[in-house]
């Protein structure tokens, strides 16, 4: 059933760091809807207020041995039938609550197959397209259909407005030989694969695309696969990025720079939105007997998350659009659907407490969010509450930037914790991530005024000098550096105590335009004085970078406790413990 590609790639691709730039919007939670329907139920299609599906029931029920389209509205979970006859219907897609198919004999008597289409909210059916060819495969995007025509002679790629009269225009069409897979459209834009089978093990491909607005092509890949259709429909388009998978390797194409980025290996049948792939991950698929689980890829940071599946399932065909994700998923008695919101898949969403509190477990109430084993430890050893914060999400993958290498992290309210397996024993078994620099990066701070190097000869008064970065820390600032850091057993608050816990200072004292705060970025923090708490122990506080880093990757939701107040101004009660 499975889409299984060994491919020898003519395309160079090159290895994260990716070279695009998207920016992400927050996600919105919403319901959450399974459908199990007698029989199994396929590759269902949103966009984002209903989700549509081929459904297998009359085949399992006896009444006719054909496929029908149904679906499902997101706001109610209400079930619907949307076309079902004496003849298949296939390939359902469906868009601003309009669903297309592909049927026999729908638009003439003897027609090998038409497009059809269906307005959901009114139950109108109408025909897109009705030849004596067959048409098959199609798409649909902005109330542009598009679909490909099967003749004796060969294949073409057609296109044409929903409701109008004017005749299709062709797209592309393939010489004898190569066939044309079922396109992706989204954005007005279309991607599609073309094939040749060498063998009944194997083809040639090509992965191409097509700019509605502007009718430019762009080359994606091209390459051979050990599958006799190609690539199938392992693709998917958003804005001006491809994502596409071959031989269980994920890759990125951006379409204004034409460049190709590899992101992982063991993924498959990618659908993507607002910089969030979610793919088919194959880490179980041998040892288990075709598991299937379905996970998250956040591009900007290269994050990984699981979203769907458990031993003895089958997760797959995702699709993801308007902020809705929906997939089919096998339990072990056969396919159905399920549909819910990115936000409820997103590492930040709340998690149920699965044990008691004890020294390698603990859930906080007030985030909906445990932390375990080592990361407990390090933060009950280290500061806790008020050095950290609340936990604001799960433990997941995330690429580390300085390392080049995935690691195990979590976020919390004002950090990123960071295990590195490879430091186990030591005291830096467990580190933190270098959110201050994150955010001076992010905010375009590096190359201004406070953050040159002041290379003083001898650093004033009071003041203490770090000549690796060429900066001061002086004042209130240098005596809460110096009070505070993370626990390695030294005698009082020791120079690598401090260092481990907030790092080196990027820039001198400044006023943050973005706080109106005098403040000062280190590597791992950022302080503000804060003149309303003078004589107090809150007159310095720490910034919620980790409420910042989710917020800046549209992380924080509705249903995210602690992650949705403005991260950049007075953080209630975020001072440092000090330990003597």
């Amino acid at each position: 059933m499975h889409r299984l590609i060994v491919v020898s790639l003519i395309l160079a691709v090159a290895l994260i760091p990716h070279p695009f730039s998207l920016v992400p919007q927050p996600a919105t939670a919403g319901p959450t809807y399974t459908w199990e329907p007698p029989g199994n139920q396929y590759v269902p299609r949103t966009d984002g207020r209903y989700v549509v599906w081929l459904d297998g029931r009359g085949r399992e029920e006896r009444t006719h041995d054909h496929f029908q389209i149904f679906g499902a509205d997101l706001e109610t979970g209400e079930e619907f039938e949307i076309s079902e006859g004496d003849h298949d219907r296939l390939y359902p897609d469906v868009d601003q609550g309009v669903a297309i198919w592909a049927e026999e004999d729908f638009g003439c008597d003897g027609c090998r197959g038409d497009i059809a289409g269906k307005r959901l909210a009114s139950g109108e059916e109408f025909v897109i397209s009705a030849t004596e060819n067959n048409e098959t495969r199609p798409a649909v995007t902005n109330g542009i259909v598009v679909w490909v025509e099967i003749t004796s002679t060969g294949e073409t790629l057609w296109m044409k407005e929903m409701f109008s009269d004017d005749e299709p225009v062709e797209i592309a069409s393939t010489q004898a030989g190569w066939e044309i897979d079922l396109p992706r459209a989204d954005d007005n834009k279309v991607v599609w694969s073309e094939f040749n089978p060498v063998t009944v093990n194997s083809a040639e491909f090509r992965l191409r695309a097509y700019d509605i607005l502007t009718g430019r092509y762009y080359e994606v890949g091209q390459g051979f696969a050990d599958d006799a259709r190609g690539l199938r429909d392992d693709y998917d388009i958003d804005q001006n990025v491809i994502a596409w998978s071959v031989n269980r390797q994920l890759f990125l194409f951006d379409l204004p720079t034409e460049t190709e980025t590899l992101l992982l290996e063991g993924g498959g049948c990618p659908t993507i939105e607002d910089g969030i792939i979610f793919y088919e991950d194959f880490r179980y698929f041998e040892s288990e007997r075709g598991r299937i689980e379905i996970w998250g890829y956040d591009i900007a940071s290269g994050a990984r998350f699981h979203v769907g599946g458990a031993p003895g399932e089958v997760h797959e065909y995702a699709n993801v659009n308007n902020g809705k994700i929906a997939w089919q998923f096998d339990p072990g008695s056969g396919d159905d659907i399920y549909a819910t919101t990115v936000a409820d898949v997103l590492p930040t969403r709340p998690q149920e407490r699965t044990a008691d509190d004890s020294d390698s477990y603990r859930f906080f109430d007030e985030t909906q969010h445990p932390l375990e084993t080592e990361f407990l430890s390090f933060w009950d050893g280290s500061g806790g509450l008020p050095v950290f914060g609340y936990p604001l999400t799960s433990e997941y993958g995330e690429l580390n930037p300085d390392l080049g290498a995935p690691l195990r992290v979590q976020y919390l309210e004002r950090q990123r914790f960071e295990h590195h397996s490879d430091l186990a024993g030591t005291p830096y078994e467990v580190l933190i991530g270098r959110l201050g620099f994150t955010a001076a990066e992010r905010a375009n701070l590096l190359d201004t005024t406070p953050f040159h190097p002041v290379n003083f000869i001898q650093p004033p008064e009071g003041c203490l000098m770090f000549g690796e970065t060429g900066h001061t820390l002086c004042g209130r600032f240098l005596h809460y550096w110096q009070a505070s850091g993370l626990e390695f057993g030294d005698e009082g608050v020791t120079y690598r105590e401090s260092l481990a816990l907030f790092g080196l200072p990027l820039s001198e004292e400044f006023t943050d335009p973005a706080t109106g705060y005098v403040s000062q970025y280190f590597e791992r923090a950022i302080f503000e004085y804060h003149p309303e708490n003078d004589g107090t122990e809150f007159e310095v506080l720490l910034r919620r970078l980790g409420v910042e880093e989710l917020q800046a990757r549209g992380w924080c939701t509705d249903v995210s406790p602690g992650c949705d107040a403005p991260a950049t101004i007075q953080n209630s009660n975020g001072s440092v413990s000090r330990r003597h």
